[in-house]
């Protein structure tokens, strides 16, 4: 128990950091650009923030969880994977320069969207790292490479945002940081593991992939589910400043998702081993653990419920206090959004992320249906409820694929 708490306490500190220095630099950000210039970032976020897709390829839980139960052949699976992950990049990148064009962005939107992809793709490898270090529970140097990383990545974008730089300057050194940020982090796993070269195990890549794949639909579904509400409050031709009044009120949610994260983080090693080797203390964990995360969960939510206006007032400038309605209106959803991530991540300690994907897409669906149905009713508080009705269908679906099994 005090093995598991002090690997909490390091995983902890290393989110916490990032998260902290991630949501600085967003708030002070926001307060630079007002609520309007910050819908324009948003909006070209979630755009870049495809590129995820194909950067992860919902391999990261198959690797922790693989290298956690073959220790021996960690420096084989680690160089494998990097050549991957270096090919999915570059690719995914082709694909947004590919998409803007095709979607006629503007230079200015093109740019900026651009700029933010490889900053996505920077933030997407240092989770696949961050995977690397957890499946040989090196807790503490991932805490390191989280919060180190992240801070070296973003001191480009503060120096311009401190110069009172325009946006498209901010998102070039949030760019150049973040290929800064990824040499980093390559030192500190070479130094972990030992090594960081390519290698091409063509069969050990299609075993990982063929694994993945449930994953990687889940990971797409989930990408899509993150990023259609500001998409399709584009699509709706809302205004920037609605669209920032939104952003800002899911980035809190955003900071608040980092503590199941955090909790399955420290877990999840454990419980892939007690699955193979006793499945009695097993199912006592999960249980346990479950537990704790839905009354840990709610005790939040009502506390960011009551909070959201002196919340959004000490955050954010005066013309932001719309979104303290929106943030009340997303705190169920974080409650579905925590059990969710848990319950999944249990799936996978069973071997059952195949079972993932027909969830993921029925969901994501759901909240797309929801949101088209909603938002011209409603406005954006509409997407807020569409957000609250999908997390539902996803807490019942996934309950019932934990039941059959």
């Amino acid at each position: 128990m005090k093995a598991s708490a002090w690997k909490f306490s390091q995983k902890m500190m290393g989110e916490g950091g990032l998260r902290l220095v991630s949501t600085l630099f967003i708030l002070l950000l926001a307060r630079h650009l007002g609520a309007e210039n910050f819908g324009r970032y948003s909006s070209a976020m979630a755009f870049a923030s495809l590129c995820v897709v194909f950067v992860d390829l919902g391999t990261n839980a198959i690797l922790t969880r693989e290298i956690a139960r073959r220790p021996a052949d960690r420096i084989r699976l680690a160089q494998s994977s990097h050549f991957l992950k270096v090919a999915a990049s570059i690719g995914s990148w082709a694909i947004l320069l590919t998409a803007t064009f095709l979607l006629h962005f503007s230079p200015e939107q093109r740019f900026l969207t651009l700029c933010l992809g490889i900053v996505v793709i920077g933030q997407t490898l240092m989770e696949y790292f961050s995977a690397l270090l957890n499946g040989i529970e090196e807790m503490g140097w991932e805490a390191i490479l989280k919060f180190a990383c992240r801070a070296i990545a973003l001191s480009f974008a503060f120096w311009a945002l401190f110069a009172g730089e325009p946006l498209a300057v901010i998102a070039a050194a949030m760019a150049l940081g973040a290929g800064v940020g990824y040499a980093a982090a390559v030192g500190i796993v070479r130094f972990r593991l030992g090594s960081f070269g390519f290698e091409i195990d063509s069969a050990f890549l299609k075993s990982l992939l063929r694994a993945s794949l449930p994953l990687f639909g889940c990971v797409l579904f989930w990408i899509l589910y993150d990023s259609q509400d500001v998409i399709l409050l584009n699509y709706f031709r809302f205004p920037q400043r609605e669209i920032g009044w939104f952003s800002a009120a899911m980035k809190i949610i955003d900071v608040l998702r980092v503590y199941p994260v955090l909790m399955m983080g420290v877990f999840f090693p454990v419980l892939s081993r007690l699955h193979a080797s006793d499945p009695e203390a097993f199912r006592r964990k999960q249980r346990r653990l479950f537990v704790f995360m839905a009354g840990s969960l709610l005790a939040l939510a009502s506390v960011g419920y009551a909070g959201a206006p002196l919340v959004i007032r000490v955050l954010y400038k005066g013309d932001f206090m719309p979104a303290a309605g929106l943030l009340r209106l997303l705190m169920p959803a974080l409650v579905g959004m925590g059990l969710t991530y848990v319950q999944m991540q249990l799936l996978i300690t069973l071997n059952q992320e195949r079972k993932l994907f027909a969830v993921a897409a029925v969901t994501c669906l759901c909240n797309l249906l929801f949101a088209w149905i909603l938002l011209p009713r409603m406005g954006v508080p509409g997407v807020c409820y569409a957000l609250m009705g999908s997390e539902l269908v996803y807490f019942i679906l996934l309950r019932r694929v934990a039941a059959r099994l």
